[in-house]
């Protein structure tokens, strides 16, 4: 039997079957297999389309997120260059310290860069120098002020505090600190630091540089604005009981 009554006799005997299992189950397994076959491969096919669709999606997402981050951080160099370019000694000083003050000298360049020297506006014996280069700013206002009330505290207790006084380009340096021993002496200094508090009354300010030193640890007790004399004591004692008792 060649190929040719081979392939004819294979026909025969799938319809021959086709017949026998319509008549027996009344259904045609042969077209159920090819109809299952093609099922899978359509839901594969479907398949591989979502995950397709999911990844072109995702790419998407991540190329957005990517394009968003490198644009805000550009936007925030740009703003702190303009920031820095158009940094104004006078309104930026008032809006640190709430106060007003008046230029009375200057010494720039043709890009603002230079010596600002102001005066405090409610009191011109307070003179402060501010020294603007390339966008930053360096200003001794709160040192000034600080130095100025202390001078002008008429009290014997004064001679317990140790000044420092420097400069740095025309910028004012101005600590006053009283040395202690032992926690005995820290309540004896605070009650003279809370009396130059008192004389102050409200031109204190916790920016000036007024201290307890042991050796070399210093203790800030006025770590903040608006805080108590009670508040401050406490502090001293807090901190001094923690890293040098």
């Amino acid at each position: 039997m060649n190929n040719k009554e081979d392939w004819e006799e294979l026909e025969k005997w799938q319809e021959r079957r086709k017949e026998e299992q319509m008549e027996k189950f009344r259904v045609d397994f042969s077209e159920i297999a090819k109809k299952r076959e093609y099922k899978g491969v359509n839901t594969i096919v479907k398949g591989m389309k979502i995950a397709g669709k999911t990844i072109k999606i995702g790419g998407i997402i991540t190329i957005i997120i990517v394009i968003a981050i490198v644009l805000l951080i550009f936007d925030l160099i740009i703003s702190n260059i303009n920031a820095k370019t158009n940094i104004k000694p006078k309104k930026t000083i008032e809006n640190m310290y709430n106060t007003e003050v008046d230029l009375i000298y200057q010494d720039i360049d043709e890009k603002e860069n230079g010596k600002y020297v102001f005066k405090v506006s409610n009191n011109n014996e307070i003179k402060f120098t501010a020294i603007r280069k390339f966008g930053s700013l360096s200003e001794d206002y709160s040192d000034n002020c600080h130095k100025y009330y202390f001078e002008r505290w008429e009290s014997k207790e004064k001679e317990n505090f140790i000044i420092t006084e420097n400069k740095t380009e025309d910028i004012l340096d101005y600590d006053t600190y009283i040395e202690i021993d032992s926690y005995e002496e820290l309540e004896k200094a605070m009650d003279i630091i809370n009396n130059f508090v008192n004389y102050c009354g409200n031109n204190f300010s916790a920016n000036w540089r007024i201290y307890l030193k042991k050796g070399n640890y210093i203790i800030y007790p006025y770590q903040q604005s608006g805080i108590s004399k009670e508040e401050a004591v406490n502090n001293a004692k807090e901190l001094y009981n923690k890293y040098l008792k």
